[in-house]
């Protein structure tokens, strides 16, 4: 799917593989969690985008999850 997308910079088949669901966590982990700008890495934030638009995806961070902790300010 993302390498329709990312012209193969990533992943090496049509399908998801383990680097997209390593990346995916990393990024969003980066991002999230620790406030870290990717806007410097442009392969990074092409992936991000990408893997916002996956349902499966967007489903598995952490905060979706049945015993995810409240957030808290």
């Amino acid at each position: 799917m993302l390498r329709r997308k990312l012209l193969g910079l990533i992943t090496l088949s049509e399908k998801d593989l383990q680097a997209d669901i390593f990346l995916a966590a990393q990024i969003h982990g980066a991002m999230i969690k620790f406030q870290i700008d990717v806007e410097p890495y442009p392969t990074l934030a092409k992936c991000y985008v990408s893997y916002k638009e996956l349902s499966v995806f967007e489903d598995a961070v952490p905060s979706k999850q049945p015993d995810a902790p409240a957030p808290t300010i």
